[in-house]
């Protein structure tokens, strides 16, 4: 039998494909909404939570150059595969950490099985389905993946009163296994020659990030030190000056800096960043606010979380028929500034009526899966398919970087509000931060990725 007739179905290809982002998804809302018992148990800090927030982003952004070489020359099945087992071997060591430090460790570890599942497992998805399928098997894909964002709140608030915060992370392992098991059954798709990995930029990759997350967060503390924080911030501009001149004389290099000269590429690279910020710290404000302002319980906070997640299907699934009848950019662009307004009216309702906010996460969620489903879709429109397992590295590199600054950097400036006392909380201050600092992918995105689409 040939490998085209054996290929399975495209709905169960995309569904396979999509454990692995469903589970980091589930992850990422289960685990914010059981940050304040965590904290409770662990006797940590706001800081402290921010770090459970963001250390497995941040290792996932630092291994993230690592990975899409890793399934370019190895194989992104058997990068899938390795990435699933150690995701689900540290859930099962952080479900079994006493303390902070050592859930740090477990989260960072996770990161590094995030980052191998990520842009391999969308590879695997193309390698798997024929150019005609390709839309409506993304499309399924987010679809499957976005069940993780809507159990981690429902579930993970369920499983937090229960159970304790524990439970949210043992629940991932047996479905790790299932989605080991279920990638044997996909074609692995053509590997690039083999090198040597480029340690050095993805070393100073890794480096650059970290001083920036620890910066920002440094940056929020009410006992922090800012001057250390400026000096972070400042550090930050030799070190990733030093990256660009490392990758530039690197012949295979972890960050291809080369794809950014296409002005669309950056375009989505650079909103990508934008908007995986605002979501991810958005979500992170929002808990806060249920929980620690208005005095829900883990589970209903989870039922608000859900309003940002319930639409994301729908979004991901209705993306390439959007972009096929105005163009992807257009669309793309129409659902940053969904976000930006969001933002504000979640903002100015933050101690009103529950309603008021609940209506207007469910169109985030909306938005959000057509981003999702759209940036994915552009990056592999603009490049070669030899570079499909890189450029998605890229791509996944940029969101999980989002996701950590978005969190700290937000979560900073509604600390930094509330101190001040410039509004009734502080968190109405990250929430509008949010909607400013997404605004600049709404003019990339029409006037770089409309070009191209012309």
């Amino acid at each position: 039998m040939s490998a085209a007739s054996a290929r399975p179905r495209p709905a169960l290809v995309a569904a396979t494909c999509g454990v692995g982002l469903g589970l980091v998804m589930f992850d990422n809302t289960a685990v914010v909404v059981a940050l304040p018992v965590i904290g409770a148990s662990l006797a940590a800090s706001v800081s402290g939570l921010q770090w459970v927030a963001a250390a497995m982003s941040l290792a996932a952004a630092a291994v993230l150059p690592f990975a899409g070489a890793f399934g370019d020359r190895f194989g992104t099945r058997r990068a899938v595969r390795l990435g699933l087992a150690l995701f689900g071997l540290a859930t099962a060591a952080a479900a079994a950490s006493p303390s902070l430090p050592l859930l740090l460790a477990a989260r960072v570890v996770e990161g590094a099985g995030v980052a191998l599942m990520l842009p391999n497992s969308a590879a695997l998805l193309e390698a798997n389905v024929s150019q005609s399928d390709r839309g409506r098997a993304f499309g399924t894909w987010i679809t499957v993946s976005s069940l993780g964002l809507i159990a981690g709140p429902t579930v993970g608030g369920w499983l937090v009163g229960t159970l304790g915060w524990r439970a949210v992370f043992l629940v991932h392992l047996p479905l790790a296994a299932l989605g080991m098991i279920g990638t044997t059954r996909l074609a692995e798709r053509a590997r690039r020659a083999s090198g040597r990995f480029d340690i050095a930029g993805a070393a100073v990759t890794g480096a650059g990030l970290a001083v920036l997350c620890w910066s920002f967060i440094e940056l929020g503390r009410p006992d922090g030190s800012p001057e250390w924080a400026f000096a972070g911030l400042a550090a930050c501009v030799p070190l990733f000056a030093l990256v660009v001149i490392v990758e530039r004389r690197a012949a295979q290099p972890a960050v291809d800096l080369t794809m950014l000269r296409d002005p669309a590429y950056a375009a989505i690279m650079v909103s990508s960043l934008l908007y995986n910020g605002t979501i991810t710290g958005g979500s992170f404000l929002v808990s806060l606010l249920f929980q620690e302002v208005r005095g829900f319980s883990p589970g209903q906070a989870g039922l608000i979380v859900l309003a940002g997640a319930i639409g994301m299907p729908l979004g991901g699934r209705l993306t390439a028929r959007l972009a096929r009848r105005s163009g992807l950019a257009r669309v793309m662009a129409c659902a940053v500034a969904v976000l930006a307004v969001v933002y504000v009216l979640v903002a100015c309702a933050a101690l009103g009526p529950t309603a008021l906010i609940v209506v207007p996460l469910v169109l985030s969620g909306f938005a959000a899966g057509i981003l999702y489903n759209g940036d994915t879709l552009a990056v592999l429109g603009n490049v070669d398919a030899a570079r499909a397992a890189s450029a998605l590295a890229a791509l996944s590199l940029v969101r999980q970087t989002g996701a950590v600054l978005g969190i700290a950097v937000l979560g900073s400036l509604s600390t930094l509000a509330e101190q001040a006392r410039i509004l009734d909380t502080g968190l109405r201050a990250g929430l509008l931060g949010a909607a400013v600092a997404v605004l600049p992918g709404v003019l990339l995105l029409l006037r770089h990725l409309g070009r191209a689409e012309r």
